[in-house]
């Protein structure tokens, strides 16, 4: 019986274990924790809980307080989220549009630019954006919807501009006149790395 309790004790500690990852976690006063931090996906994550050791006392870290975590996923490999505010280009002018709340963005790609994706879910949504993070700006800006979206190479093309503008102007007046044309943001990368790195 004493054995069996053990198991069924085991089993528990580690299904309570198994959402949290060795992690870092910075926040905007420039603070620095690192311990487990536990896993999760979604955008609208409001509290982070954090523990010194896998045994520790969990800690609830609000996510306004956070600017990044950096989770390590193993084989070497990273995840890494910001504390971003969400921006739209509202119109053909490239009127910008920065709402005040914060979410979660994951990083996708890095760069002289942050590609980082945005994920919404509820109501039978479940949608990716990917959107441009400037590294000195507390905002990203959408870009278009994650895969084979209708339309994704014209909104590409017609908000790239905006985006770029002043960044990379020579992207910008390519994604302008139609000289260039990605059809994904992989082509949209690797052109600006050939292209933009000096400007």
């Amino acid at each position: 019986m004493k054995k069996i309790l053990l198991v069924i004790f085991v089993l528990y500690a580690s299904l309570a274990q198994a959402g949290y990852k060795k992690g870092k976690i910075i926040f905007l006063n420039g603070d620095i924790k690192e311990g487990y931090v536990e896993y999760f996906e979604l955008a609208t994550e409001n509290k982070v809980s954090f523990k010194a050791t896998l045994q520790g006392e969990k800690e609830k870290l609000k996510s306004d307080d956070l600017k990044e975590i950096i989770w390590d996923m193993g084989n070497g490999k990273h995840k890494r989220i910001l504390r971003l505010k969400y921006a739209e280009i509202r119109n053909k002018e490239g009127r910008l549009k920065i709402f005040d709340d914060k979410s979660w963005f994951s990083v996708i790609y890095a760069g002289d630019f942050e590609v980082v994706s945005f994920r919404t879910t509820g109501k039978g949504l479940n949608a990716e954006s990917h959107c441009i993070h400037w590294k000195n700006d507390d905002y990203a800006t959408m870009l278009a919807m994650a895969g084979n979206v209708i339309g994704r190479k014209k909104i590409i093309r017609d908000r790239g501009p905006h985006i770029f503008k002043g960044k990379c102007d020579t992207l910008a007046d390519a994604l302008k006149n139609k000289t260039f044309e990605p059809n994904n943001i992989d082509e949209l990368i690797a052109w600006y790395e050939k292209n933009c790195g000096n400007e």
